[in-house]
């Protein structure tokens, strides 16, 4: 659970910039491209945080990192109600960014170190998402309704809300595992994971930034585009309740391709806007095999190093190379044609499947009493 919630916490400026833009807009007098610039700037603060602190992340407390990380994030919240300027919020929002990295580093090295990493982060990913679906609504009417001052008053509780949870992130049962896990990788497995994770995130990305862009040159109004898009949110639960419960009972290298290619699939059929159908399964498809395989390469991470330092790395080239979507799209996409992107994202697919064929030994099972005792990273 503590996995979960700060899971969230460590997405949560992906999921909400969409409303804090408006606000710095409408309520600070904020531009587009400055409100814009600041939101990709804050998510980009958590991914370098992230990576920043992959090294070291396993040396100390998974709680303490993760307490110190929410305490930085919710002063920066309560000083960006009483800012207006751009360079004041961005100095704020740069900030918070930095605190909700620690407390995303600290919950996927916790992760790492489970007894069962494929359930705790697919379960983590699942909650995260879970608590996403009403989070829209929310951040949509306080925006809306209350202003600056509302809607940074309302992500300071929320962050808050994790502070109790933070102390289950250090169980004794999860350092003991850590330490009898393996805790080093080969560079040539790293780098691939690393690959596949950063093609894996530019592919999918542009799918989402422009998936209602699609359903609207349909002719669908945007009302029911978004109810369409909130039940095929579900399917990213049901995706990391299936990581969770796949596991390592099965090869991971076969799923993982599988899943690949239905990503390859989903992309293409959901940007095609041949029609509505191709369109709505497409999107259901997408959403649940985005959310399987990213918790099932944390738990590929966590076979080659329970260490999590590799995994705090990944998430954060995640990120990075996630928050360069809308920007991939918005220069593949013509007028009112959005197939390039879906074809863009078939390549990028296809290149993770040849790159898992030629794996080799990457995603071996994990021997948690097997070379236990690697504390570096090996060529």
């Amino acid at each position: 659970m503590a996995v979960g919630l700060c899971t969230f916490l460590g997405i949560l400026p992906s999921n909400i910039v969409p409303f804090q833009i408006g606000v710095l807009i409408d309520a600070c007098g904020l531009s587009e491209l400055q409100a814009s610039f600041i939101g990709t700037s804050e998510i980009a603060a958590v991914a370098v945080t992230a990576i920043l602190v992959s090294p070291f992340v396993h040396r100390v407390s998974h709680s303490k990192s993760a307490v110190v990380g929410i305490c930085v994030a919710a002063a920066a919240q309560v000083m960006s109600m009483f800012f207006s300027s751009f360079v004041l919020l961005l100095i704020c929002r740069l900030l918070a960014g930095v605190g909700l990295g620690f407390v995303y580093a600290a919950a996927t090295s916790a992760g790492a170190a489970a007894i069962n990493p494929d359930r705790m982060y697919g379960l983590a990913q699942g909650m995260a998402l879970a608590l996403a679906a009403p989070l829209y609504a929310l951040m949509g009417i306080v925006g809306a309704r209350g202003g600056q001052f509302a809607y940074f008053l309302v992500c300071t509780f929320m962050i808050l809300a994790v502070l109790p949870a933070c102390r289950w992130l250090d169980s004794d049962g999860a350092h003991a595992h850590a330490l009898s896990g393996p805790q080093g990788f080969t560079l040539r497995s790293g780098t691939v994971l690393g690959l596949i994770t950063v093609l894996f995130n530019l592919g999918l990305s542009p799918i989402w930034a422009f998936v209602e862009r699609v359903g609207v040159n349909l002719h669908l109004g945007k009302d029911r585009v978004g109810l369409l898009l909130s039940i095929a949110g579900a399917a990213g639960v049901a995706g990391s309740l299936t990581a969770s419960w796949v596991g390592s009972r099965v090869a991971r290298r076969p799923v993982l391709i599988l899943a690949f290619i239905l990503a390859a699939a989903s992309g293409a059929s959901t940007m095609s806007g041949l029609s509505v159908p191709l369109w709505g399964i497409g999107a259901f498809v997408y959403v649940y095999t985005f959310s399987f395989i990213y918790p099932y390469l944390l738990a590929v991470g966590a076979d080659l190093d329970s260490s999590g330092r590799l995994n705090t790395a990944l998430v954060g080239m995640g990120m990075i190379a996630n928050s360069f979507g809308p920007l991939i799209g918005g220069i593949l996409a013509t007028e009112r044609s959005y197939a390039r992107v879906g074809v863009f994202c078939t390549a990028l697919c296809l290149s993770v499947i040849l790159l898992l064929i030629f794996s080799g030994q990457l995603l071996r099972p994990r021997a948690r009493s097997d070379e236990g005792n690697l504390a570096h990273v090996s060529g």
